[in-house]
Order: structure tokens, then sequence, then C-alpha cells
């Protein structure tokens, strides 16, 4: 997907992911903008990307929000539960994700809405010791 052109630099966050037997899951991006307008053009990178589960959506910065954390759980890992458990036919399933120490992530919104809405065990780790996982 082209981010970048030649006197134009955008900042993004990449929520790179994967499961405990390492299927990498489709990576979301957070651009910074306040209109769509901003996202990158719509080329075949940009088709091939969505063809293969990427999402791009944007904000006013790059950051996560709640709105785009609540997205990467409906349209990423809860969709990858479902999809194991009908696979291996498995009654509902509780399901762990360990997620780094970030403000969004510990809000109090966040943990309310997961515990409504996701069968989702959160352990968060502080971002320092991510690479040691």
């Amino acid at each position: 997907m082209q981010v970048l052109s030649l006197e134009d630099k955008k900042q993004i966050t990449m929520v790179v992911s994967c499961s405990d037997v390492m299927d990498l899951f489709p990576p979301p991006i957070v651009f910074t903008s306040t209109t769509f307008k901003t996202l990158p053009p719509n080329n075949q990178g940009k088709k091939n990307c969505i063809k293969n589960g990427w999402d791009s959506t944007f904000n006013k910065n790059h950051w996560l929000s709640l709105e785009t954390t609540k997205k990467i759980v409906t349209n990423i890992i809860l969709l990858y539960l479902q999809s194991h458990i009908q696979i291996l036919g498995l009654k509902e399933q509780k399901m762990v994700w360990i997620i780094d120490y970030w403000s969004v992530h510990i809000s109090k919104k966040i943990l309310d809405w997961t515990k409504k809405n996701a069968n989702i065990l959160l352990i968060f780790v502080l971002v320092k010791y991510i690479n040691e996982l």
C-alpha cells in the first residue's frame, strides 16, 4: 500500500499481531487524518491489501483510539476466534489477548466494552517487555 509520496510523509500505526500458533492476523493501519481524503490511493497495492483483510482507517492522530481498538477486536480477533471454534467443532471459548499496557487498552471504557461484547481475557504487558514474549 503506497503511503509515501515524494513530498508527503504520513504517520501511521500498524498493528501487527498473531495467534499462539503464529497465524498472522491482517494488520489494521491507522493514518493521521480527519478525512478519508488522506488515505492511500485506490491503486492495485491497496486493492491487494484489502483483498487480504488489511483495514485502513484514520483519526486525528495515528494512535489507537477507543474506536480503532474496538474495530480490531470486532473485525480481527473475534472473527479469528469464531472461525476456529467452527473449525475445531468447539462450544463457546474464551480467548486470551496479550496486549501492551497502553492508556487506551487499559481504559475503563475498553475494559467494560470488552467484558460486555467479547469473550476475551486481557493480559497486559509493559511495552518495554513486549519483545520478550
